[in-house]
């Protein structure tokens, strides 16, 4: 497709400012006052997670949170933690818990809990910044295309496949890149 004639709308959704369906789950939508009309690709740009307690919390390295919105499939994840070993889970982005990026500090903390500070957050990302080619793995192409998208809906799970909570992270952050036809395309 001819990119001189797509427009590009940046979304940033941060869970603090967000709706949530639930008080417990992570499990929240972010509502656009104008629609974006004739959404042609979604490129994910950059998701970012705040875990509360990386240590003596629910997560070991190499866990990941997995990330999904409006039931866009970008990512196909085998989850090997559930009963059956074949189980493919869709989503749209999934953050991988890097436990070595905070070694020094569990050295520090993690013999003796009682003196790790009451409040650290430990941030996990996935930087997807420099990928705009649209042919590249963070592009999402809307099929058939979105005629109004109006509406973001986040649920964020486990390796398990379970929903998280609100104990389990503090806030997610992602950052998308609308296309856009310039062109009408649809009826609407």
């Amino acid at each position: 497709m001819n990119t001189e004639i797509l427009d590009k709308q940046i979304i940033i959704i941060d869970s603090d400012k967000c709706y949530f369906n639930s008080g417990t789950n992570y499990d929240y939508y972010l509502d656009i006052k104008t629609p974006i009309k004739n959404a042609l690709f979604i490129n994910i740009i950059e998701s970012t997670v705040v875990i509360n307690n990386l240590y003596g919390g629910s997560f070991n390295n190499q866990d990941t949170i997995n990330i999904n919105i409006n039931g866009y499939n970008r990512l196909a994840v085998n989850n090997t933690n559930v009963p059956n070993n074949d189980y493919i889970t869709n989503y749209f982005d999934t953050i991988s818990i890097d436990t070595s990026k905070y070694l020094q500090e569990y050295i520090l903390y993690g013999a003796n809990p009682t003196v790790r500070p009451a409040t650290i957050n430990y941030t996990f990302k996935n930087d997807y910044s420099n990928d705009t080619d649209i042919n590249s793995p963070s592009m999402f192409v809307l099929n058939p295309i979105e005629p109004s998208l109006k509406r973001f809906n986040i649920t964020a799970y486990d390796k398990t496949n379970a929903l998280l909570t609100k104990t389990n992270i503090q806030k997610i952050v992602i950052k998308l890149c609308i296309y856009t036809n310039r062109r009408k395309l649809t009826m609407d």
